[in-house]
């Protein structure tokens, strides 16, 4: 089964009232385009994609993922702990952080080191913002949760704030609170 994109409800009254059903998406937007929040600290819902229901399911083998970076689905039964990471991490465990509530942040292994350190700064005060670099993302910075992602054409920090503002420990997210540490990894302090 071919999983799409749905557009946010908010996103299709912002296009002229277009209507979706579930498993269809437009295509007259182009969510994520736009890398700007249309109020400070606060999501522009045209650029946020949110997807159908995902697997919730542990696996032990390698998944292949319908989006990069994956917004939920089947994964590994270890969730990454939350924090920075400067290289690339697993997707079947950073899928596995987002279904406890982690926003997951991509960016590209070339983002400015100034951009990166902004990042980094990010997950302080924060248990459920994991942080990445991701090799092939079409975008500088790529904003996932479960369900849900946003693509930041430009290094654009306040509205990268802003994603996780919105989505960390979110409604959208099926197990809000569960651990984010505990699990894999080391995050860079």
């Amino acid at each position: 089964m071919t999983r799409r994109p749905l557009i946010s409800i908010m996103a299709v009254l912002a296009v002229g009232g277009l209507t979706t059903s579930c498993g269809s998406s437009s295509t007259s937007s182009t969510p994520g385009t736009s890398g700007t929040s249309s109020t400070p600290g606060t999501v522009d819902p045209a650029t946020v994609v949110t997807f159908a229901e995902q697997s919730q399911d542990h696996v032990e083998t390698p998944v292949s993922y319908v989006e990069s970076p994956p917004i939920g689905g089947e994964h590994s039964k270890i969730w990454q702990n939350c924090g920075f990471y400067s290289t690339p991490i697993a997707s079947e465990n950073g899928v596995h952080s987002m279904e406890h509530g982690a926003v997951w942040i991509t960016f590209s292994p070339d983002l400015p080191v100034d951009h990166q350190a902004q990042l980094k700064a990010m997950t302080i005060g924060h248990t459920h913002v994991l942080i990445s670099s991701f090799p092939g993302l079409n975008s500088p910075v790529v904003g996932s949760g479960w369900r849900v992602q946003q693509r930041f054409p430009t290094f654009d920090a306040a509205a990268i704030t802003a994603f996780i503002a919105a989505y960390e420990n979110g409604t959208q997210t099926p197990e809000p609170g569960a651990p984010c540490d505990g699990g894999l990894g080391d995050p860079e302090s």
